[in-house]
């Protein structure tokens, strides 16, 4: 998925990027905050437990300083499954 896919997709629940600064780096991004509140409104309880159940199992995404996935390339990750 794009970033602009991506942007198209959130801003039907009313959710739109920002500009974020971290230290003296701005990028741009979404609050977890205004995520939440979208999941919260349209997310079962069930789906949102069956969610973190598979993000539990999964390792987090670890990116190197040449944007390359590091648990891929040591052969950690097996199906990404679209996350």
């Amino acid at each position: 998925m794009t970033d602009v896919a991506l942007g198209r997709l959130l801003r039907k629940y009313g959710v739109s990027s920002r500009t974020i600064w971290i230290g003296e780096e701005c990028a741009k991004g979404y609050l977890r905050e205004d995520l939440v509140k979208v999941c919260r409104r349209y997310v079962t309880k069930a789906d949102m437990t069956l969610l973190k159940e598979e993000c539990v199992e999964r390792p987090r995404t670890n990116w190197n300083d040449e944007g390359t996935d590091v648990n891929r390339e040591q052969g950690r990750i097996r199906d990404a499954g679209g996350f």
